[in-house]
């Protein structure tokens, strides 16, 4: 019932459901040792179980041709072949990186990079999830761990089948609880010993201090960057016209906004409106990107009406819509672009 609950915080969360009833499987052999009483017990409460998974799968319309491959993570699949190791050992230290970059630096995080502010994080992780599967911190931690590299393992086949990426992206942040466990886990064999004590004490402070200093820059960052006061002025310029949005822009322009814009914000409809003039709002991506964009096709929709495009307003974000800035905390970018789209020149 815990695990259709997971769902609804992450469809990734399904990863974790499935290794642990491969688990249970796994162990299901001591099932027959038990009385019939407790059998009966054990089959009431998995019959909980799957019901709550399958209500939250339905209520979710989870599913991997949905929510699996995506062209532009294609990095982050690959074929079986004799290079498959290499690849997801190298994907594995992504997903240590990205995870426990809790300092909220862009900076910090790069795919397969030795960065010395992290390594010490990702060691004492390992470190701490083999001592956890070697039974030193309890019969729990020791499931924790197993059920950890089968997850782990799941993510890793379904990658090579093409059909779920594997490495440091948002859709492996079901191995989140984990990783902070086998740290903490970690961290606490490291302090244990009162020699090592005062090395823990200083890393400690050091890592407190490094998520105090960069946690004011990640809000600022991923703020968009324009005021209600700019936003006002350049709708009122246009001739406060009506206002179209990208993805989640709206959400974003009435967060910055405070509500206060005296203007309907509405999604770009399908089909495309006819009813210029009018203006465009992104705050991920421009419409002229071919990488990433909120909604493909978009601008042979507008070739194809034979409106004109105008760019009033352009803010490039810190980690623009680029390959290499895919693995970044701050992905999806935050940047402005504003588009006027009128009848008034022909192409």
């Amino acid at each position: 019932m815990v695990g259709g609950l997971s769902i609804f915080l992450h469809m990734s969360f399904c990863v974790v459901i499935s290794g642990s009833f491969l688990v249970l499987l796994f162990l299901g052999r001591g099932f027959l040792k038990l009385n019939h009483q407790h059998q009966g017990t054990i089959i009431g409460i998995s019959a909980l179980a799957v019901l709550s998974v399958f209500l939250a799968w339905v209520g979710n319309a989870i599913h991997l041709s949905q929510s699996g491959y995506r062209p532009y993570l294609a990095a982050y699949y690959h074929r079986l072949d004799f290079g498959a190791v290499w690849f997801l050992l190298t994907r594995s230290y992504d997903i240590l990186t990205y995870y426990l970059n809790l300092f909220y630096n862009g900076n910090l995080y790069w795919p397969r990079h030795l960065n010395p502010v992290l390594l010490p994080l990702v060691g004492l992780c390992i470190f701490g999830w083999i001592y956890a599967a070697l039974g030193k911190f309890g019969r729990v931690a020791k499931h924790l761990s197993l059920l950890a590299v089968i997850c782990l393992f799941l993510t890793a086949v379904l990658s090579l089948l093409k059909k779920y990426p594997f490495g440091g992206v948002r859709q492996t942040v079901f191995m989140t609880p984990f990783l902070y466990s086998f740290t903490a886990m970690g961290f606490y064999t490291l302090v244990r010993p009162s020699k090592l004590r005062p090395i823990g004490v200083v890393l400690a402070v050091a890592y407190v201090i490094l998520w105090t200093i960069n946690l004011p820059h990640f809000y600022q960052e991923r703020v968009i960057p324009f005021d209600s006061k700019e936003l006002l002025s350049v709708w009122e310029e246009s001739g406060k016209l009506k206002i179209y949005t990208l993805g989640g822009a709206k959400d974003s322009i009435r967060y910055r906004m405070g509500m206060r814009l005296p203007v309907e914000i509405q999604n770009l409809p399908f089909p495309f409106p006819n009813d210029p003039p009018f203006l465009i709002v992104s705050t991920h991506s421009a419409i002229e990107d071919d990488f990433w964009r909120r909604r493909p096709g978009l601008r042979e929709e507008i070739k194809r009406s034979g409106y004109t495009t105008t760019l009033v307003v352009e803010r490039i974000p810190k980690y623009p819509v680029r390959p290499e800035y895919i693995q970044s905390l701050y992905w999806p970018p935050n940047g402005l672009w504003i588009y006027k789209i009128s009848t008034d020149e022909k192409r």
